[in-house]
């Protein structure tokens, strides 16, 4: 039997540098020598001058190799569940964590399979919360600041601006966190960022080197509220205006992704009015240019193909011929099914056009564009408890999931979740367009609020998406058939399970003694189950049933798939059990994971791998 030793790969999240090191060797295995990655032949392969690669374009910064290596090194931590019945079967995930180690966390079981990220970043103001992350130590660093380690917390730190490091520790907390938030989409995902001037333009610099220039898709902007802090000091003079907008970064995984399109409410002079524009436009295409009413462009091209604006001339000389006098151009429109086009040319016309123009019928919306303007960045929910300013707009983010067409059973991720506001969005967005299968992630460090009904952001999170889920749940008959008002499994990260994933071999000796149960202390089964699963790539979400086999507790996951036995006293009947529930559970292929002091002496031990290879099972571990 194989015992899962600290170096094997499912004792970590995703290593990501050997995953780009196998990519590169399978496309150019001459670039591997000795077992290493030669960058110069890489370089020359490619075509490139290896003298010359720091002289390019790009943005650089004190501490940018180091994140960008803490990124991609893989993890030992783990996410413990906190108390959910396994037997109801929830798609929702609330993380509590530094979600630069939760992002490693979730690398194996949800690479390539996130729809839709959105994250409301600190905009480095010089008063929001910076992470301070310490490449050297990682969820040390955070189990001291929440108190898990036995120190005492720390309180959130500003980067002051005064700080010479200002823009240096932003760009070393955002970048690591977008890398690994890149492996997470799937090929057709997008990413919205929240932002503002203090680092819109670093912000984009990094987006364009981790997501690439041709996925840049749009920069949007968003209205703050209005402040009239200016106004005593107005008469005087002004040094700089109030900024009365936010950015909203877009980037696709690739150039799969195609926005949807999204309607802003028309005026109400606009559902009722139509009215003329020039047909003309500039795009060069001499097969589009031909004669409408005496007139041929002689550079650019009509809007339509002919035979449809042959159409639209006759539908308008048809109205002028005989209804003109006795209804209005919108009053016939409605009349003849509000499919009717129509061209008409005023002879006066100058331009390109030369008065060629066609008629834009009433409209109950306006295709959005970047301009978001008429939706506030931020607005209060009445689902809401406890302290937090300035909660993001749901109508904003909703806007943004339209936008990007996510459909059924796909996934919604925020990794600054804040208040929730992004949970709320889905779930209402799911309601409106009966997304039955639409589900979200939400990961946010659990801050201080200094609120004692609920201390932290998280638990105003929690809070607020369970209002908004017991309100919905009360408004509409078929919510069981939501994902999203299912409710979540909640979560909390922290250092593994399993006291031989951390062994220092350096005071190996010392900790011999301790590894007669290799699981740590106050630790469950269930902590143990989930974070077999996450490194072994599986979902949190996977269905899980328990089941009893002689009064021991046994999980089979995804029907079988993978069986896992953390009992102590397992004896030969208990192997035997295993085996009949793959045979109930018709499994094609099986893993079974036991506990490697949970065997009742090492003989059954032996024998039991025996036996499960004679069934067909050959893939037996223990940890």
């Amino acid at each position: 039997m194989e015992q899962i030793s600290k170096k094997h790969p499912n004792t970590k999240s995703l290593d990501l540098i050997d995953e780009n090191i196998n990519k590169i060797k399978s496309l150019f295995p001459e670039c591997i020598v000795e077992g290493e990655l030669n960058e110069n032949i890489l370089l020359q392969v490619l075509g490139k001058d290896s003298h010359t690669q720091s002289d390019r374009y790009g943005l650089n910064w004190a501490g940018k190799s180091q994140a960008a290596l803490f990124a991609r090194k893989p993890t030992t931590s783990t996410l413990r569940p906190h108390n959910f019945d396994l037997n109801n079967q929830l798609d929702n995930l609330y993380i509590e964590g530094d979600n630069l180690e939760v992002l490693k966390c979730l690398q194996k079981s949800y690479i390539k399979s996130i729809k839709f990220i959105y994250i409301d970043p600190p905009y480095n103001t010089g008063n929001d919360f910076v992470y301070k992350d310490n490449f050297n130590e990682g969820l040390k660093s955070y189990l001291e600041y929440t108190g898990q380690t036995g120190q005492r917390g720390t309180k959130n730190s500003a980067n002051a601006e005064t700080s010479g490091r200002y823009h240096t520790n932003w760009l070393n907390m955002i970048y690591p966190r977008l890398i690994l938030a890149k492996n997470l989409l799937q090929e057709d995902g997008v990413i919205f960022i929240s932002i503002s001037e203090e680092e819109y333009h670093n912000l984009k610099l990094i987006c364009n080197e981790i997501f690439g220039e041709d996925n840049y898709r749009n920069t949007f902007i968003a209205r703050r509220h209005d402040k009239n802090i200016n106004t005593q000091f107005a008469e005087s003079g002004l040094a700089t205006l109030n900024v009365g907008y936010e950015y909203i970064l877009c980037y696709s995984k690739s150039k799969d992704f195609n926005f949807s399109p999204s309607y802003r409410e028309a005026s109400e002079n606009r559902k009722s009015t139509g009215y003329w524009k020039g047909f003309w436009n500039d795009a060069d295409r001499p097969t589009m240019r031909y004669d409408i009413l005496g007139f041929t462009p002689e550079s650019g091209q009509w809007k339509w193909k002919k035979e449809v604006a042959d159409e639209a001339v006759q539908n308008y000389i048809d109205y002028e011929k005989n209804f003109s006098t006795k209804m209005s151009l919108e009053e016939y429109w409605k009349s003849t099914g509000e499919t009717k086009r129509f061209i008409r040319r005023k002879l006066t016309g100058t331009g390109k056009n030369k008065g060629v123009e066609n008629w834009i019928p009433p409209s109950k919306g306006v295709l959005r564009n970047t301009n978001l303007t008429d939706i506030l960045v931020t607005k209060k929910s009445g689902f809401i408890e406890g302290n937090f300013d300035f909660p993001k707009n749901t109508d904003l983010i909703k806007v943004l999931l339209e936008l990007s067409g996510i459909k059924e059973n796909e996934i919604v991720l925020d990794f600054f979740s804040g208040s929730a506001s992004t949970a709320e969005a889905t779930i209402e967005f799911a309601i409106k367009n009966s997304l039955f299968g639409l589900s979200y992630i939400m990961v946010q460090l659990p801050e201080s609020t200094g609120d004692t009904s609920l201390p932290k952001i998280t638990d105003i999170g929690k809070k607020r998406i369970n209002n908004v889920t017991n309100h919905w749940c009360s408004q509409i008959e078929n919510h069981k058939h939501f994902k999203c008002l299912q409710g979540y499994r909640s979560f909390y990260l922290d250092e593994t399970n399993l006291k031989i994933w951390e062994i220092n071999y350096e005071e190996l000796s010392s900790l011999l003694d301790n590894f007669v149960d290799n699981v740590k202390e106050n630790r469950t089964a269930k902590d143990v189950l989930f974070e077999i699963l996450l490194k072994y790539g599986f979902p949190l979400n996977t269905p899980v049933d328990e089941v009893k086999i002689d009064e021991k507790s046994i999980f089979s996951v995804t029907s079988g798939a993978l069986i896992i036995c953390l009992e102590d006293e397992i004896t030969i009947k208990n192997v035997e059990g295993i085996l009949e529930l793959k045979k109930v559970l018709d499994s094609k292929s099986t893993k079974v994971i036991f506990k490697d002091s949970g065997f009742a002496n090492d003989l059954v031990k032996v024998n039991a791998v025996q036996l499960l290879k004679q069934y067909g099972i050959d893939d037996v571990k223990s940890i």
